[in-house]
């Protein structure tokens, strides 16, 4: 992995620590009702959540939809901030699959493949391996997102 790369990834994974240790476990009694409504609402099918908060009141679950492992944000006004999805490789919109298909990465491994979604766009990303480590994103329709 380059320098900048490796730098880059690196300062992503430390502020997800400092991010992350702001945060404490909630038990589902303790979040607001409007949030677990709003919650089961988009996600009528989701398993085993985990709840935590932030010192803003900011609410996060970890939960199961079928294989995929997700999480999502919700403000204290119960606003949905976005999600995370893990899909396959093969669950990916054939406009993505067409398009990895196409870049220098074809060959390479995918390990790794993420949905983001907000009310903005959805982004996919995936994590491929070779001799190093790349992700590469892609929007909905399957155009390459600046690296």
């Amino acid at each position: 992995m380059n320098k900048i790369a490796f730098t880059l990834l690196l300062v992503f994974v430390l502020s997800i620590n400092g991010l992350m240790a702001q945060y404490e476990k909630v038990d589902l009694e303790k979040v607001p009702q409007n949030i677990i409504e709003a919650f089961n609402q988009k996600y009528p099918n989701a398993e085993g959540q985990s709840w935590t908060k932030d010192r803003k009141k900011n609410y996060s679950v970890k939960f199961k939809m079928g294989k995929s492992k997700c999480t999502t944000n919700y403000d204290k006004e119960a606003k949905w901030n976005g999600s995370s999805i893990t899909l396959t490789f093969d669950e990916l919109p054939e406009a993505i699959k067409e398009s990895f298909k196409k870049t220098e990465y074809a060959t390479w491994k995918v390990q790794d493949v993420t949905k983001s979604e907000n009310d903005y766009e959805n982004v996919y990303v995936l994590m491929v391996k070779n001799k190093e480590q790349k992700f590469i994103s892609f929007k909905e329709d399957g155009t390459l997102k600046q690296q």
